[in-house]
């Protein structure tokens, strides 16, 4: 463990600080105007909220597989995304990228999502920099890696949805319309827990690095 280094990582952070994670589809056709082939799509996202005493508030969206989930998506961003305070991802060059698309595709949103970006923290740089290095990762620096070590009493292993192909393939299900109608509710509630299981294993994370 590199106590110094972390500490320097985490000192740029600055509260509040929100953590964000998308789902995202990729198709060879599109399902909507405005988009590519094999455009990583965002249909859900979880934010939650760090205030500096500990306090913590989440938001979360998941489109109706029917319409274009997008402009939902950057209204509730840019609403519970104020102009001060750190955006942090796990890998963050993904979130990244979507919020720099939404920028392009949404002109009048496009100076506060542009802000997000300049606001992005990679939570993933402690460990893919080697500042912790732990046995068990088994040379990783992956968020279902990095927890179980950081976070012994949180695991991905009794979600029904438990990787992020999943969750694209359960969205994908209930976009094509053949899903059995019992099935619709279930589906979107364990896609709604594993998304809110990242963002919470991102703050679970960033906690036990601020304790070390």
């Amino acid at each position: 463990i590199d106590r110094t280094a972390i500490g320097k990582f985490l000192s740029k952070f600055e509260y509040p600080l929100h953590f964000l994670d998308f789902e995202t589809i990729s198709t060879a056709i599109p399902f909507f105007d405005n988009s590519r082939p094999y455009q990583n799509m965002p249909f859900q996202f979880s934010l939650r909220i760090h205030d500096r005493k500990g306090e913590m508030d989440h938001v979360e969206f998941l489109g109706d597989a029917v319409n274009d989930p997008r402009p939902q998506i950057v209204e509730l961003l840019c609403r519970y995304i104020g102009p001060k305070g750190s955006v942090v991802a796990y890998n963050a060059s993904f979130e990244s990228g979507r919020l720099q698309e939404l920028a392009a595709l949404f002109p009048k949103r496009r100076k506060p999502l542009k802000s997000m970006v300049s606001r992005m923290r990679d939570l993933i740089i402690p460990f893919r920099s080697r500042h912790f290095i732990h046995p068990n990762f088994k040379g990783s620096a992956s968020l279902k890696a990095v927890l179980p070590v950081l976070v012994p009493d949180m695991s991905y292993e009794n979600l029904e949805i438990a990787q992020g192909s999943a969750a694209s393939q359960a969205y994908l299900d209930l976009a094509s319309g053949r899903l059995p109608a019992e099935q619709t509710q279930p589906v979107c509630e364990n896609l709604i827990r594993y998304c809110g299981q990242d963002t919470l294993a991102m703050v679970r994370i960033f906690v036990s690095l601020r304790r070390m």
